[in-house]
């Protein structure tokens, strides 16, 4: 099989400390399936696992991990969210609620990375350093769920007729929104990795649901910050179709799985690699 395409810029360029690593397609699509996978079953595993690799394992430029991993969360989340759709496990008004703050404030995380960049104040070492703090955050986040969960012994519903506008619950989502968009917006990572693990300890919903809406809601979010970074030149788009091509059947058997897994197993060790790669990052 042919090596993989590298790009000039999928480097930080001549004289850095990034070797060429020895990658093939199969390599990528491989890595692409396993995040698939991750991100049907729990809603997360795009930048919190993705972006860490392409850092840390590939020696990427952390911009252009970021730009390139949002087009492969959109595109992978695209298929999973209608996976969720079939199954009846997503809520399109917290979606709604959640993508009022988070759509403007990505595009505001974009501007800052590209403008921190022409002005030359290191924006990849700003990348990195939120990246790596973000992912301790939302590893921790996932790990104290379950320590924290108040629905202990309580029937979980399945309706989201308590979620009216205008109440304190509407006001704290359209605020996570805001801090999610920033967050994916400057690193990829936020969508999942926090929506996912904050839902879970506020909104008396089944963790599937709460799964689809997030990846519902991700796919609207990374597909705008995705755009905003192309237009700044942060996208490498044969890394992103290599990837594809593994993720695309991954968020397919993920989200199967995501009914039956046991969320209490999955959770904290998903939520302890996420921590040991925000150490690494950093």
């Amino acid at each position: 099989m042919a090596p993989f395409p590298l790009t000039y810029n999928f480097y930080q360029g001549p004289g850095a400390d990034f070797a060429r690593p020895p990658l093939m397609d199969f390599d990528l699509a491989l890595l692409g399936l396993i995040v698939g996978v991750l991100i049907g079953l729990t809603g997360i595993g795009g930048g919190s696992l993705l972006t860490p690799a392409l850092i840390v394992i590939f020696k990427t430029n952390p911009l252009i991990a970021v730009g390139t991993d949002l087009v492969f969360n959109a595109a992978t989340k695209l298929f999973g969210s209608v996976q969720h759709a079939r199954q009846e496990t997503i809520s399109y008004r917290l979606a709604f609620y959640l993508g009022l703050g988070s759509i403007p404030a990505a595009l505001g995380g974009v501007g800052l990375v590209a403008l921190l960049d022409k002005n030359d104040l290191d924006a990849t070492g700003v990348v990195r350093t939120v990246l790596g703090v973000t992912l301790v955050v939302a590893g921790v986040l996932m790990i104290a769920r379950p320590l924290l969960d108040r629905r202990e012994g309580q029937k979980e519903r399945t309706d989201v007729r308590f979620f009216v506008p205008f109440d304190k619950r509407v006001r704290f989502t359209v605020l996570l929104g805001v801090g999610v968009g920033f967050l994916v917006g400057v690193t990829s990572i936020g969508s999942g990795a926090l929506v996912v693990p904050v839902l879970s300890l506020f909104y008396p919903l089944p963790m599937n649901r709460i799964v689809g809406t997030d990846i519902f809601h991700a796919m609207v979010l990374a597909g705008v910050a995705s755009a905003g970074h192309w237009g700044v030149g942060n996208v490498d788009w044969s890394l992103a179709g290599n990837l594809l091509a593994g993720s695309v059947p991954g968020v397919l058997i993920g989200a199967r799985l995501a009914v039956v897994a046991p969320d209490r197993v999955m959770r904290p060790a998903l939520g302890l690699l996420v921590i040991l790669s925000g150490a690494r990052v950093l």
